[in-house]
């Protein structure tokens, strides 16, 4: 029986649920000093405690697992103050080592030993997991996947432009395209590439000389993202189409973001708002045929409640460029509803993306020289 993408979903959360509880270890439990300045002289305590938990991620032994998976985690969280020296040996110490409970079959184990990366991660910002987390984010389990996500969202802009980046997204990319009918990855993915910039807008100044090269290659995976997922809309539905909006072009348009992009990237992102009107309308008009079935029905709605959300997006847009002409025709667009009819609705669809192209008009393809004959 295969599930639908909600189904899975929900499949999904009870699983990750499943795998939060324990229990942490304090200070005075640890066989080493975490708030050591040196630590150098605590790494044979500090081994031997990792690699008695490590073996324990891959038993059968739930309780067990979960134990161990909350040792791990102990001496860089509670009520533990490690210092920065220690922390930087004890991730690179688990790093070496937690790679050997990634190669299990069981998606629970895989789950515990993500959790305990994804904590880490987030506890310390390290990117010494990058190579783990890529393979946690390509698994075939989408909680696993989803995992992986989450590990890889507070490091992203460390990660950018890097060679590391280039197989976390990669595999991110693929993650999308494996669980295509899994909204929660889809969400997944969106947030690790969009969270940091969104929730700390002064992150992106921040970065200095690296800013244009991590800034390209965070947008031009959303940009793929958003491509490979209306290209989708051409064989079957895609789950969670709102995702798109709400984790993708609106990340875009952010008035701090468009501005930093360059002229082929805004005209890549209106394009694709082109092409997300224009799918959703086609999704719309079936919805309306009286022959259609409910979910055919149900579909429509739920487009047509996309149309009206991107008639915002449209309007922040004309406020950003200074277009009086667009935010009036944004403002029909987040008009549109059951009630309009058909031929009106598609009108106002069809001018605004004729304002968008005239604005940002598509590239013309470009076709190979022809061969140059040789002189006589």
């Amino acid at each position: 029986m295969r599930l639908s993408g909600h189904c899975l979903g929900i499949a999904t959360s009870i699983l990750i649920g499943l795998s939060l509880c324990g229990s942490t270890v304090s200070a005075q439990q640890l066989p080493f000093n975490p708030s050591a300045s040196n630590p150098t002289p605590e790494l044979p305590a500090i081994r031997k405690y990792i690699d008695a938990q490590i073996p324990v991620l891959s038993g059968s032994d739930r309780n067990a697992v979960i134990s161990a998976r909350e040792s791990l985690l102990s001496p860089i969280s509670g009520s533990v103050s490690p210092s920065a020296a220690f922390v930087d040996v004890y991730t690179l110490e688990v790093s070496d080592r937690i790679s050997k409970a990634l190669v299990s079959n069981d998606s629970h184990v895989k789950i515990n030993t993500a959790i305990v990366i994804e904590r880490m991660t987030n506890s310390t910002g390290s990117t010494k997991f990058a190579t783990q987390i890529a393979t946690l984010i390509g698994d075939n389990s989408p909680a696993v996947s989803i995992w992986g996500l989450r590990a890889a969202t507070p490091i992203v802009l460390e990660l950018a432009g890097t060679p590391n980046g280039v197989f976390v997204f990669t595999n991110l990319q693929s993650a999308v395209t494996v669980h295509s009918d899994n909204a929660a990855v889809v969400e997944e993915a969106y947030n690790a590439l969009t969270t940091v910039l969104k929730n700390d807008p002064q992150r992106l100044a921040k970065l200095g000389a690296k800013k244009a090269v991590v800034l390209n290659a965070i947008v031009d995976e959303i940009q793929l993202l958003l491509e490979t997922r209306l290209a989708s809309e051409m064989n079957s539905p895609r789950p969670g189409p709102m995702l798109d909006e709400r984790g993708g072009l609106r990340f875009l348009l952010l008035p701090n973001i468009w501005k930093e992009l360059n002229d082929a990237q805004k005209t890549r992102s209106v394009q694709l708002m082109i092409e997300l009107l224009r799918t959703s309308l086609t999704r719309v008009m079936a919805g309306r045929d009286p022959a259609a079935t409910p979910e055919v029905v149900a579909l429509g709605v739920e487009h047509n409640e996309l149309i009206r959300r991107s008639g915002g997006l449209l309007a922040v847009l004309a406020d950003i460029i200074k277009e009086p002409g667009l935010a009036k025709q944004a403002n029909e667009v987040r008009r549109v509803g059951p009630a309009v009819a058909d031929d009106k609705f598609a009108d106002a669809i069809t001018t605004v993306s004729d304002t968008l192209n005239k604005l940002y008009p598509k590239p013309a393809a470009t076709t190979a020289a022809p061969a140059t004959q040789p002189v006589q």
